[in-house]
């Protein structure tokens, strides 16, 4: 198990947010248990599916991260946009590849279905259409996140103008197109960019000093974290702000945004590192690509084994099957594969 070095005990937090995050978009185990063909139950009126708001703060950490790893405190570009797009390359694409192509091979041997032209949408991340799996989607935003900021940011010829209008196509979009659903600019100007600017501002803020740490001893923040987050969950499911809609994301982006705040204000004197949460947090990716695959196997069973299983019981087992199984992906495939493909692309660069 990973333990915290001391360049990466400063941002601890982050990492537990990290963990925080996948735990709860693990929890679509719930959801996908509802589904007819596993045990067609929904538990606590669906609150459990809005662990979906795990994905929303994973965009604005990587919007904080992306900053803080790519720009120096002048706001200068601490790379090339070619080693910076490699290198996001290498952490992201292989991985997702071998995810995809796992999947299509499960999923076609278990009901014979195979989209194909989902799969290819998915597998290079085209900017319109639907991917399969689903969950690829969030990695399609992601590396036009990566795109726009290599162009703004660390192409010296260019402004961040370019990255500031991506930011702001999403309010535009609705202000003039509305409901009209444009694929190609569904996809460009999703309301999710709003989320990587709330992470790139408070980048920005982390990188000049303004977000100062406060030692905060004996503070239970792991604990105040969950509960936060939970809260969250709570009024996006009571207010129905599931729809990828702008308004949705302003305030389900602010309101995650203050959780990665504290939880940069947090000093770490006097708080003993949590290994697992950690853990959790380094672990993050391999576990939101692969939990699909492992809990529909994993009901898919059950639902074999025992068809009148209590849900609960379904789900504690699908998910914590889902994780270990995930985790073991990142200990033998994800730490090999990064450090592998990092090491040919610093080297050829």
């Amino acid at each position: 198990m990973n333990t915290p070095t001391h360049k990466t005990q400063k941002l601890a937090f982050v990492q537990y947010l990290r963990a925080i995050a996948v735990i709860a978009v693990v929890d679509h185990a719930a959801g996908m248990a509802a589904f007819n063909k596993y045990f067609g139950i929904k538990v606590f009126n669906g609150f459990l599916y809005r662990g979906s708001i795990g994905v929303d703060l994973f965009f604005v950490i990587s919007g904080f991260i992306i900053t803080l790893v790519a720009l120096d405190k002048d706001l200068q570009p601490k790379l090339s946009a070619k080693l910076f797009l490699l290198k996001r390359a290498a952490r992201i694409i292989p991985l997702m590849w071998i995810s995809i192509i796992s999947y299509a091979v499960l999923r076609s041997f278990s009901n014979g279905y195979f989209p194909f032209y989902e799969y290819v949408t998915a597998f290079f991340l085209l900017p319109y259409g639907d991917v399969d799996p689903n969950n690829i989607w969030t990695l399609r935003h992601e590396y036009l996140f990566y795109i726009f900021f290599a162009l703004s940011m660390i192409v010296r010829k260019m402004t961040s103008w370019i990255l500031i209008i991506w930011f702001s196509l999403p309010v535009a979009y609705t202000i003039i197109l509305g409901e009209i659903d444009i694929p190609f600019l569904r996809v460009i100007a999703s309301p999710v960019n709003i989320e990587f600017c709330f992470g790139f501002i408070i980048g920005i803020l982390y990188i000049k000093g303004k977000i100062a740490e406060t030692n905060f001893k004996y503070f239970p923040i792991i604990t105040i974290l969950i509960c936060s987050f939970l809260l969250i969950m709570y009024l996006a499911h009571n207010y129905h702000m599931e729809k990828q809609i702008l308004i949705n994301k302003l305030i389900i982006g602010l309101l995650v945004s203050i959780l990665l705040v504290i939880s940069l204000k947090v000093s770490q004197n006097g708080l003993a590192i949590s290994k697992i949460f950690f853990f959790l947090g380094e672990a993050s990716f391999s576990i939101y690509l692969f939990h699909p695959h492992f809990e529909s196997a994993s009901l898919g069973l059950l639902k074999r084994i025992n068809p009148t299983l209590d849900i609960f019981i379904v789900i504690i087992i699908t998910s914590l099957v889902s994780t270990f199984a995930c985790i073991i992906i990142y200990l033998t495939l994800e730490k090999y594969l990064v450090r592998t493909c990092t090491y040919y692309i610093e080297k050829l660069a």
